[in-house]
């Protein structure tokens, strides 16, 4: 598979929205920790349906724990495998994580790698190329064959 084509643009489309998605998780992930976090109703009559949605929620907070955490990692890992694949994950981290601005996200980068400058059609590339690395090593098949 190694060797196969893929769409880039589609790829990083992908990556855009998994990415993007983190802010939802994370959301899911607060929400099921405070519903845990409810006042205890032992004291009243608990009906099946009630232990139903505890568990079901329980679970949806594991899950949208995990799903955060994988994306972050995912980040990690690609910061962790040389210099170009860490600007690569702060770009990532910066536009779809914090949801920055393309000018901010140029600027953030810019100064934390010492570079002078760097245009918006210098970004466009950079994130572009950012995206198939990330697609590359991502434990989710994000990448789309020709």
């Amino acid at each position: 598979m190694k060797n196969a084509q893929y769409d880039k643009n589609k790829t990083c489309a992908n990556v855009k929205e998994y990415l993007q998605d983190f802010h939802d998780w994370e959301l899911e992930a607060h929400r099921s920790s405070n519903y845990l976090k409810s006042p205890d109703m032992s004291a009243a009559k608990v009906t099946s349906s009630m232990k139903n949605t505890t568990e079901e929620r329980t679970l949806a907070g594991v899950n949208a724990k995990f799903e955060c955490d994988q994306r972050l990692d995912t980040l990690e890992l690609l910061a962790s495998l040389n210099r170009q694949d860490a600007y690569y994950s702060d770009l990532l981290k910066f536009r779809w994580i914090y949801g920055w601005s393309v000018k901010k996200v140029c600027e953030k980068l810019a100064a934390k790698y010492d570079i002078a400058y760097i245009a918006e059609r210098t970004y466009d590339t950079h994130l572009k190329l950012a995206s198939c690395e990330f697609a590359a090593i991502c434990p989710r098949e994000l990448r789309v064959f020709k």
